[in-house]
């Protein structure tokens, strides 16, 4: 054996107890010398590459360990299989709670053990957070619609019936009748609004709290919007509208009359109150569709704006509009709607195109 070979040996030989030390290095066993015989060569190079793998993994491993996740693992290293699946489920773990942080509370973890469980818990726990907030966003929305309508839709009116009254208190003389009989339509019109708008707040709240009462009945849906068209009758004889029915007779179903009543009354006032003069609004029905009567109130009417249309049935986004005689809304008309429909298990929609007309349907089921 030459003096080189022994000399490498000693080389390898430290460069093994420094590896069992875990404290690998290359460089003792660089450069080789040329009369070093072939079995040590292959040895060097099977013990350069043990390091080498053995250096790689610890510096990945110790990465892993501090968190640095954007240290790749090595390749080709199969010796730290377990290691690499911890990076790619950290990986994961990681964007996932990004999505998370962006609001999707959709992600489910399954791949860590007990740990996966408690993660699962707290995204229910930040879904449940979250839908609280919405509600809370929601309810803080429609108090401040409430208290805005109050504000506006009470003030105007009580405004314009101060303003006539002191008018006809200060120069009732001097006033012919015809002028005191148009004055005080005005007090009459702005008196009946606010008592709507009283009407339509106080169903509103009760609704909010849970207050109102259902007591659903089986009684003849045909003859409650007859009587409900008996009651405005003479408010569309004032337009000279024509009002039609087309709704099966002997239809009974099992639903609150109070509130299907108010919703047939709000539904034929707005049209009356959209539909111009000599126009035609139509109670119709397509009859029973899958356990369900459909039931629709169509005008002749100004229609609506496309855009309008989402904004109906929210109350964050009331939308009221002036009829086509000066007619005022309170806006909580087609809110309370939908509350009564929904209450009955139901569904209520608009069809419109502006200059075409509206049709609101609503449906109830038959049981």
């Amino acid at each position: 054996m030459t003096e080189n070979e022994i000399q490498t040996i000693k080389a390898l030989n430290k460069v093994t107890k420094s590896l069992i030390k875990g404290l690998p290095s290359k460089s003792e066993l660089q450069p080789l010398p040329d009369d070093v015989s072939g079995p040590i060569k292959d040895l060097a190079e099977s013990l350069t590459l043990l390091t080498q793998k053995y250096q790689e993994s610890r510096d990945f491993i110790l990465a892993l360990a501090s968190g640095k996740l954007e240290h790749m693992p090595p390749k080709d290293n199969n010796t730290i299989a377990p290691f690499k699946q911890l990076h790619s489920d950290l990986l994961h773990l990681t964007w996932q709670t990004k999505e998370i942080a962006r609001g999707d509370y959709n992600q489910k973890v399954s791949f860590m053990g007990d740990f996966s469980i408690a993660f699962n818990k707290m995204i229910e726990s930040l879904k449940e957070k979250k839908k609280l907030e919405e509600k809370l966003i929601e309810s803080n929305t429609a108090k401040d619609k409430f208290f805005s309508i109050i504000a506006h839709d009470l003030k105007s009116p009580f405004s314009s019936i101060l303003g006539f009254m002191e008018m006809l208190n200060d120069e009732y003389d001097s006033l012919d009748e015809s002028e005191r009989k148009q004055f005080i339509n005005y007090v009459f019109n702005d008196a009946k609004h606010i008592f709507n708008l009283i009407l339509n707040l106080l169903s509103w709240s009760r609704t909010q709290t849970n207050r109102i009462s259902f007591n659903p009945i089986n009684f003849d849906l045909y003859a409650l919007i007859e009587d409900n068209i008996s009651l405005l009758q003479s408010s569309a004889n004032k337009k000279e509208i024509t009002i039609t029915m087309s709704v099966p007779e002997k239809i009974t179903i099992y639903a609150d009359p109070e509130m299907i009543s108010t919703v047939v009354r709000n539904l034929l006032s707005n049209a009356i109150k959209f539909t111009p003069k000599k126009g035609k609004i139509e109670v119709g029905s397509k009859g029973i569709i899958n356990n369900k009567i459909n039931v629709s109130v169509s005008d002749s009417g100004v229609g609506i704006k496309k855009e309008n249309i989402p904004k109906f049935f929210k109350l964050s986004e009331t939308h009221t509009t002036i009829g086509t005689d000066d007619e005022k809304g309170t806006g909580l008309g087609l809110i309370i709607c939908k509350e009564f429909i929904k209450k009955h298990n139901g569904e209520i929609w608009v069809e419109s195109e502006e200059g075409k007309g509206s049709k609101f349907i609503f449906t109830l089921p038959l049981e």
